[in-house]
């Protein structure tokens, strides 16, 4: 019998954990998303954002959009 209730006990916490788990990967995309869009949004952002990462020795993520300067100078003209 108490073998059955710690089965049972330990599957509810598995359960519990598991759905924390879940909730902070969510909480964590829902993140990168919001600041992905604001940077693509705002390229001032961006920019500020860059500046802020290099004055402080941090380097930007490598998901973030190449700068405005940049991807116009590898567009080739039509």
């Amino acid at each position: 019998m108490q073998g059955s209730t710690w089965a049972r006990e330990r599957e509810d916490r598995r359960q519990e954990a598991l759905a924390r788990h879940a909730a902070w990967q969510k909480d964590q995309r829902d993140a990168r998303e919001e600041l992905t869009t604001q940077v693509w949004l705002n390229a001032d952002v961006c920019r500020q954002l860059r500046a802020i990462a290099a004055r402080t020795g941090l380097a930007p993520s490598s998901s973030w959009p190449i700068s405005p300067t940049t991807s116009a100078s590898t567009t080739p003209a039509r």
